[in-house]
């Protein structure tokens, strides 16, 4: 193929090149360390005129040449080149068809395999396009390697669940919500803020702790304290043990004087 590509030639001969650039080497070792003064003034600028019609010369040559060089190459060259070109596209567009079909026949029989390799775990909390790393289809990837990621995955689901269990009154909407996106920390910082937030409507400045779960029943007791605070502290007690669902009793005489200090 290579030997069927002709080498192509302008017939165009402007100047003798070699002759030209010999004679003007010599002449501007004239003007190389020239000092122009008031006594050679007039001289330097006709040499630069002169020098200049020179340049504009070649420029206007080249320019004549490019021309007609051009309209050579957009009427036959390029068009002749191109659908040569065609030809050739022609085939690799049917070769590259058949090269994308055997790739992707490949990757649906790798996928096949990781689907037989999920479902061998017997782990259903989650579908498969959730954990699915982005690299297990490519070739290098192995079936062992993509089957010991699954498994540190599933492992690390079931210690975040683990975690969503130290929350007993919300443990079924957290799991929902783990289980939709596997973000352990967001779900658990957006938990903390609706918390905070119940907190201010309670009026209360901090979130109410959950308490651990007990199969037991909470039994109701009772404890007989002696509270000692200043008065105007004293009248918010009993706001607070009812909006925190105490029962009280005032079994004394009402608020009485007394020395902190005293034992």
């Amino acid at each position: 193929m290579e030997n069927q590509v002709v080498e192509l030639k302008t017939t165009l001969s402007v100047f003798n090149f070699e002759s030209l650039r010999e004679e003007l080497n010599e002449k501007m070792k004239l003007y190389k360390g020239v000092v122009v003064s008031e006594n050679n003034f007039d001289f330097a600028k006709g040499q630069r005129a002169e020098l200049n019609n020179m340049k504009k010369t070649i420029e206007d040559a080249r320019k004549a040449v490019k021309k007609e060089v051009m309209k050579w190459y957009d009427a036959e060259f390029e068009p002749q080149c191109k659908s040569l070109v065609a030809i050739i596209d022609e085939v690799v567009k049917d070769i590259d068809g058949g090269i994308k079909a055997t790739e992707e026949a490949k990757r649906q029989e790798k996928q096949a395999l990781i689907n037989d390799t999920w479902s061998a775990l017997g782990f259903t909390l989650v579908k498969l396009e959730q954990i699915q790393g982005s690299d297990w289809l490519n070739k290098t990837k192995s079936l062992a390697s993509i089957k010991e990621e699954m498994q540190k995955t599933i492992n690390g689901i079931n210690q975040d669940l683990q975690i969503i269990e130290r929350f007993p009154n919300d443990t079924d909407t957290l799991k929902a919500r783990y289980l939709m996106t596997l973000d352990l920390a967001t779900v658990l910082a957006q938990y903390d803020a609706e918390q905070q937030l119940k907190a201010k409507v309670n009026g209360h400045s901090e979130p109410i702790k959950e308490e651990p779960k007990s199969e037991e029943i909470d039994p109701f007791m009772s404890i007989e304290l002696r509270v000692v605070a200043p008065k105007s502290k004293l009248k918010y007690l009993g706001k607070w043990l009812r909006e925190n669902g105490y029962q009280f009793i005032d079994i004394g005489e009402g608020l009485q004087p007394v020395n902190p200090n005293a034992n």
